[in-house]
C-alpha cells in the first residue's frame, strides 16, 4: 500500500509539474504577443498591469510586484519605480543617484537575488521601508535583473517561491527586455518623427520667407512628408518581404535613385545576401516606373570576411562612397566602363549592428546632390531597420512555435503509442493467458475459451475505435438530422440495457431546428456520453441514480445554438482528471474497461460537426456534458 501511495503522490507530483509548466508557457505567450502590441515608447501602464493576469495564469503566490527601470547616464542611475500591491494599489516614482544601492548592484550583477524570509534576516534593511506605506509587509521578495532593470515579486508568506517559480520569473525578465527594448525602438521612432515634422515644419518657414526661390526645398519637404508616411506604414507590417518591396519602390517612385540593389545581413551565418535589385523607367508622362533590374543579382551573396564592398559595408557599419571602378567590386555586375560614375553602399543600422545595406549610383556630376538626399532619408533608413528589426523577431517566434507545435505533436504522439501498447499488450495477455489454461486444463476448457473471446472482442472494439479515430477527418454524408430523433434511439437503448435503478430523463425543447449532421456519429457521441454517465452513477449511495438528456436552445455572443447536454448526479471528475478527459487513450477505468478512446472521438465528431463540448463536474456531486451545435 505504501508504494501505492508513494506512485499516486509520483504521479499527482507529475500531472501537477506539467500544469504548471503550461500554464507558464501560456503567461509567456500571452505577455509576447502584448509586448509585440505596444505602440508607444512611453506606454509602461499595459505591460505593468499585464503581469498581474501573468503571473496569477501561472499559479504564483504573490501579493505585490513591480518593476524597476534603471538608466545610466553620465555617471547617474536613473531609477523610475512602477510597483502593485495588494487589492491593485499602485505607485510610480522616480530617482536620480551618483551613488549605487542594493537594487542597482543587483542589476549590474545581473543575478536574482531571493530574500526568503525578511524577518528571520533583513541584510538589506527592507522591512523599515514598508512602515510609511502603511501595509504589511512582505515575508519574501525576489528580484530579477534584465538590461533594462529589474522584475520584484513579493509575497507575505516566507519561502514562497519555488526554484520552478525561479526559473518563471527568469523567462518572464527575457520578455520584460524584450519589452525595453522596444520601447527603446519606440522612443527613437518618435524622436525621429519629431525630427521629421520639426525639418518640414523649419522648411514651411523657410519656404514663406522665400517665396518662388524655394522650389527645391518645397520638394524635398514633399519627400521627407512622403517618407514620413511610408515609414509609419512599414512599422505596421511583421512582413519582411513587404519592407523590402516598399523600401525599394518608393525611392525608385520619388525619383530619388536611379537604381537601387538592397541585401541583407545574416550575422549568424557571417553571409550578406541580396534580396532585392530594382531600376527606373520614365513613363510619358513624366512619373517614375520602378522594374526589376535585368541583372541577375537576387540571391547572389557574399561572405562577411570578403572583400566584396558591399560584404565590407555589412561588416564595418560604414557608408561607401566610390568614383568609378573598384577591384572591389563584383566583376559580374560592374565593369571598368563605369568610370564615370559614382557608387554608393549605404548601411541601414539598427542598435549599432548594420541589417542591411541599400546600394545606388549617380554621375559624377550629381555626387554632392546625391550626398545630401542620403543625408536626408538617414530618418527614414532608421525606420526601415526598426521595422527589419522586429520582422526577423516576428518571424523567429513564428519559427519556435511551430517548433514547439512539433514537439507537441511528437509528445502527443508518444503517449497515444503508450497508450495503445498498454492496452493491447493487457487485452492479448488475456487471450493468451485464458488459451494457455485451457490447454492445460480441458475440463474448464469452455470457459476459458469464453474469456479469452471476450479479451479478443475488446480487441476488435479498439481496431474499430482506432479506424473510427483515424476517420475523423473524412467528411460523412450530412443530412437536416433532428435531435428529439436520435435522442429517442439512444434513450431506447439506455432504457433497455440500464439498470432499472436508474433514472432516466429526457427533454426536449419545442422549438429545435434540425441540425445539419450525421445522426449515426451524433447518435454514438450520445450513447458515449450516456454509458460515462452510467458508470459514473453506478458506485453513489444515498441517493436514486439519475441521468437527464436535454435538447434546447441558447445564445452564444448573439449566435443562436443547439445546446445537448447529458447530466448525472454520479461521483464527479477531479480537477486533475477533467484537464485530460479528452486527451486520446486517458482513462481513469480499470484494465479492460477503457480504451481512452470514447471522449477523444466524441471531442472529434463534434468539431467536425462545426461545434465544441464543455465539461463541468464537481466531485460527490455529478457531471455535466454540453454539446453545442449550430442549427
Amino acid at each position: 500500500m505504501d508504494e501505492l501511495e508513494s506512485l499516486r503522490h509520483r504521479l499527482a507530483a507529475e500531472v501537477a509539474s506539467r500544469e504548471h509548466d503550461r500554464r507558464c508557457r501560456h503567461a509567456l505567450r500571452e505577455m509576447r504577443r502584448l509586448v509585440g502590441s505596444i505602440q508607444s515608447g512611453h506606454d509602461t501602464a499595459e505591460i505593468i498591469l499585464a503581469l498581474e493576469a501573468c503571473l496569477k495564469t501561472a499559479g504564483v503566490n504573490f501579493n505585490g510586484y513591480g518593476v524597476n527601470l534603471i538608466e545610466v547616464q553620465a555617471g547617474l542611475y536613473h531609477i523610475t519605480q512602477h510597483s502593485v500591491g495588494p487589492e491593485g494599489a499602485r505607485y510610480q516614482g522616480s530617482r536620480t543617484q551618483s551613488t549605487p544601492d542594493p537594487l542597482t548592484t543587483w542589476w549590474q550583477q545581473g543575478r536574482p537575488v531571493y530574500r526568503r524570509d525578511l524577518r528571520a534576516d533583513d541584510p538589506y534593511d527592507e522591512l523599515v521601508n514598508w512602515v510609511p506605506q502603511g501595509s504589511a509587509p512582505p515575508r519574501s521578495i525576489v528580484d530579477v535583473p534584465f538590461s533594462g532593470g529589474t522584475l520584484a515579486v513579493s509575497s507575505l508568506q516566507a519561502e514562497a517561491f519555488s526554484d520552478v517559480d525561479l526559473e518563471f520569473f527568469g523567462d518572464l525578465a527575457d520578455v520584460l527586455e524584450a519589452a525595453t527594448q522596444r520601447w527603446h525602438d519606440l522612443r527613437q521612432l518618435e524622436q525621429h518623427n519629431a525630427l521629421l515634422a520639426e525639418q518640414v515644419a523649419e522648411g514651411q518657414k523657410r519656404a514663406a520667407a522665400l517665396g518662388n526661390a524655394n522650389a527645391s526645398l518645397a520638394e524635398k519637404e514633399r519627400l521627407l512628408d512622403a517618407f514620413h508616411e511610408t515609414g509609419k506604414a512599414l512599422l505596421e507590417s511583421l512582413d519582411r518581404d513587404r519592407i523590402l518591396d516598399t523600401l525599394g519602390l518608393q525611392v525608385i517612385r520619388a525619383g530619388i535613385f536611379r537604381g537601387v540593389m538592397i541585401a541583407l545581413v545574416d550575422r549568424t551565418q557571417r553571409k550578406v545576401r541580396v534580396a532585392r535589385s530594382f531600376n527606373r523607367r520614365q513613363d510619358p508622362d513624366g512619373t517614375w516606373r520602378p522594374v526589376q533590374a535585368s541583372l541577375n543579382v537576387v540571391g547572389v551573396e557574399y561572405d562577411l570576411d570578403d572583400e566584396n564592398v558591399t560584404a565590407a559595408v555589412a561588416r564595418t557599419g560604414d557608408i561607401a562612397v566610390i568614383g568609378g571602378f573598384d577591384r572591389r567590386f563584383d566583376g559580374r555586375f560592374n565593369k571598368p566602363e563605369m568610370s564615370d560614375k559614382v557608387s554608393y553602399f549605404i548601411p541601414i543600422v539598427h542598435n549599432g549592428h548594420p541589417i542591411a545595406v541599400l546600394a545606388t549610383g549617380s554621375e559624377t556630376s550629381e555626387r554632392e546632390q546625391m550626398l545630401r538626399q542620403i543625408e536626408v532619408l538617414r530618418p527614414f533608413f532608421d525606420l526601415v531597420a526598426i521595422a527589419l528589426y522586429h520582422a526577423d523577431l516576428y518571424h523567429d517566434l513564428q519559427e519556435r512555435e511551430r517548433e514547439l507545435r512539433e514537439l507537441q505533436k511528437m509528445e502527443i504522439m508518444g503517449e497515444m503509442t503508450a497508450g495503445i501498447a498498454h492496452n493491447f499488450n493487457n487485452l492479448l495477455q488475456g487471450v493468451i493467458g485464458n488459451l494457455d489454461f485451457a490447454l492445460e486444463s480441458p475440463e474448464e476448457a469452455s470457459d476459458l475459451i469464453h474469456r479469452a473471446l471476450v479479451s479478443a472482442d475488446s480487441l476488435a472494439e479498439m481496431v474499430r475505435q482506432l479506424m473510427s479515430y483515424s476517420r475523423r477527418g473524412l467528411a460523412p454524408a450530412r443530412s437536416p438530422t433532428e435531435l428529439a430523433a436520435v435522442i429517442s434511439a439512444v434513450g431506447g437503448v439506455c432504457h433497455t440495457t440500464f439498470d432499472p435503478r436508474i433514472e432516466f430523463i429526457e427533454r426536449v425543447a419545442d422549438n429545435i431546428p434540425p441540425v445539419d449532421g450525421n445522426a449515426s456519429q451524433l447518435e454514438q457521441v450520445l450513447l458515449n456520453l450516456c454509458v460515462n454517465a452510467r458508470d459514473g452513477v453506478a458506485d453513489i449511495s444515498g441517493r436514486t441514480p439519475r441521468i437527464e438528456v436535454e435538447a434546447s436552445m441558447t445564445l452564444v455572443e448573439d449566435r443562436e445554438m443547439v445546446l445537448l447536454q447529458v447530466r448525472d448526479n454520479g461521483v464527479g471528475i477531479e480537477p486533475a482528471v477533467r484537464a485530460r478527459i479528452f486527451d486520446p487513450f486517458y482513462t481513469t477505468k480499470g484494465v479492460g474497461r477503457g480504451t481512452g478512446l470514447g471522449l477523444s472521438i466524441v471531442h472529434g465528431i463534434i468539431g467536425d460537426h462545426g461545434g465544441w463540448i464543455t465539461c463541468d463536474s464537481e466531485p460527490g456531486v455529478g457531471t455535466t456534458f454540453g454539446l453545442y451545435l449550430p442549427p
